[in-house]
């Protein structure tokens, strides 16, 4: 979704430096230890001289802290980004702790399941939350995604939420496939043949932002990249008929991103927001992509040779400044933009750089950031702190909650 993250990219830069001056002034830089040397290759470019400390060990243990604060019955319940700050269900909180503890269930035999069963059963129950007939999930909150006063009713289904869902709801199919196999399957198909119409994409032909008209006047490509490497994904277990309109959805979405594919400073490869904006993704838009593209071409997608998955990979590095004072939001190379990432950010980076092999520099770097937001009560921040209590901001959203849980998950393996 376009959060407070987007918006505030497109901020003209005197503003922006007006609105972050001071948190900067702030944010001390903690102890460090020498990384060890990286290759001199797109996906491994050099990060930095210094790493902050952050152990597997230290991962496992927040871990468990954190998901001692879950509700057993509603994990995803917490409190929401959205005007507000309403306390509520969020589909893509439900999604990412099943990913989480699905990915933990998978390591240890002796890992209580139970939990990622709670979401997975939440999420099948609430496959059509807004009663249209249509499955999908979205946000429980109206929403004007782009700011242009089309505001999207509650539930309104978006591909961003219902990927991450289906994501979820695959892993649940592969590791307990005698529970819901059945059920999610016949689901899921009837989820992505919607979003696989040809009436239903946006303007340039590729996957759309929401199902509301309003928005298909945006080629957004995040949502479109993450959904259509879960549509590849499907086509292993639909029928012949469903496989073959999925894979089409899925490669028209691909051929348009190696349209519009950027290069940054070091060779690697990103994706602006829109074809309509010009301005990179923010950390987990970046990573939406990146993942999108990754389980792309892993099911197969006939285009899978054209990207240079190393290139598209490495452009993590993009994130990580040299002083260690905090994981940039944006793309270090932005000059008119600098900004410390939400815990949405750094758990999302964390659960992608932790999981691919390549990245493994990356992500311990990165984990070396999560002590900044981890409050006393085991909760995380929206944004960080140095731990003087000044500019961070001390907001635990439930649903950042989940991302930091699944970037925990991966870095303890």
């Amino acid at each position: 979704m376009k959060h407070d993250n987007q918006r505030l990219a497109s901020i003209r830069p005197p503003l922006v430096l007006a609105i972050v001056g001071g948190l900067f002034a702030v944010i001390a830089l903690r102890v460090v230890l020498k990384a060890p040397p990286a290759a001199e290759t797109p996906a491994t470019a050099p990060v930095a001289e210094t790493m902050p400390v952050f152990t597997r060990a230290h991962a496992s243990e927040a871990y468990g802290r954190l998901r001692g604060h879950l509700d057993a019955r509603h994990p995803g319940r917490g409190i929401a980004d959205y005007p507000g700050f309403p306390i509520t269900d969020v589909p893509k909180a439900y999604a990412m702790i099943a990913i989480a503890e699905i990915d933990r269930c998978r390591r240890d035999s002796g890992h209580d399941p139970g939990l990622a069963d709670a979401c997975v059963q939440w999420l099948l129950e609430h496959a059509d939350e807004n009663r249209d007939g249509i499955i999908g999930w979205g946000v429980p909150v109206a929403w004007d995604a782009y700011g242009d006063g089309s505001e999207n009713p509650p539930d309104t289904e978006y591909a961003i939420s219902t990927s991450l869902v289906v994501q979820a709801l695959l892993d649940w199919a592969d590791f307990a496939p005698d529970r819901d196999r059945s059920r999610i399957e016949t689901i899921v198909g009837e989820a992505l043949r919607t979003w696989a119409e040809p009436a239903r994409r946006s303007g340039s032909g590729m996957i759309a932002y929401s199902l509301r008209e309003s928005d298909r006047r945006y080629d957004t490509f995040n949502p479109a990249a993450h959904l259509a490497g879960q549509m590849q994904r499907f086509t292993g277990r639909a029928d012949p008929e469903l496989a073959a309109r999925l894979s089409t959805a899925a490669d028209d979405t691909m051929r348009i991103l190696l349209e519009h594919v950027q290069e940054d400073p070091d060779g690697n490869w990103y994706w602006n927001y829109s074809i309509q904006e010009g301005n990179p993704n923010d950390l987990a838009h970046a990573v939406y992509i990146m993942h999108g593209i990754d389980s792309y071409a892993a099911g197969g997608g006939r285009l899978r040779e054209r990207f240079d998955l190393p290139r598209i990979a490495g452009h993590m590095n993009s994130f990580v400044p040299e002083d260690d004072a905090f994981l940039s939001a944006w793309p270090t190379f932005r000059e008119d933009i600098a900004y410390p990432a939400r815990s949405y950010d750094i758990g999302a980076g964390l659960w992608y750089a932790a999981s691919r092999p390549g990245l493994e520099a990356i992500s311990e770097r990165i984990g070396g950031f999560i002590p900044m937001y981890l409050k006393d009560d085991g909760l995380y921040r929206k944004y960080p702190d140095a731990g003087d209590k000044v500019g961070g901001d001390e907001t635990a959203i439930g649903e950042y909650q989940a991302y930091i849980l699944a970037g925990l998950s991966a870095f303890s393996r």
